[in-house]
């Protein structure tokens, strides 16, 4: 059967600053309060070592991030990768680290490495399995994972059903569930 090829809806654009799902690009270095849209469908939580009113963030770790996030919305995925790496190690328990991670790995994945961007989207589910891109990696993961090919469709069929399984509230499970019917695993 063939396979879905087709690519995914566009990621969501990040939230601003103080919103539920605690990242995004923030709009200004200020201590925002919790409220707003929610950046993605999935499950949510505060930042570690954040009070649930508040997202504590440094001017320098806001700059940081926006800087990454402008490199990935020209499409420049060498430079999004080294300054989100940057980031990630500059800034490992930021409230903004899980979102890093996610624009990451999405640059590889344009980039067409997609060996890199499965073990990349991996790495956001495994560290950050609560976060707000966790469905949109492991949905993400299933569509790198075929790309690589008709050998990896049963890999890719097992990230699916985990985005259904373990997010079923996400807004991935119905493109899980037709990608997972195209497979003939659904």
């Amino acid at each position: 059967a063939p396979v879905a090829q087709q690519p995914a809806p566009a990621p969501s654009e990040p939230a601003p600053l103080g919103t539920p799902a605690g990242k995004g690009v923030p709009s200004a270095p200020a201590q925002p309060a919790h409220g707003g849209a929610v950046a993605s469908a999935g499950p949510t939580e505060p930042p570690p070592g954040s009070s649930p009113g508040a997202i504590n963030v440094t001017p320098d770790e806001v700059s940081a991030y926006r800087s990454a996030y402008a490199a990935w919305r020209r499409n420049d995925t060498d430079a999004c990768i080294d300054q989100f790496r940057n980031f990630l190690q500059a800034h490992p328990t930021s409230a903004y680290a899980d979102d890093a991670a996610y624009w990451m790995a999405d640059c590889y994945f344009k980039k067409g490495d997609f060996k890199t961007a499965v073990l990349r989207f991996d790495d956001v589910v495994q560290r950050y399995p609560k976060g707000n891109k966790a469905a949109d990696a492991l949905y993400r993961q299933g569509e790198a994972l075929l790309r690589l090919g008709p050998g990896y469709a049963k890999a890719a069929s097992k990230a699916f059903e985990r985005v259904v399984k373990e997010y079923p509230d996400s807004a991935r499970v119905p493109e899980a569930k037709r990608q997972l019917a195209l497979l003939g695993a659904g």
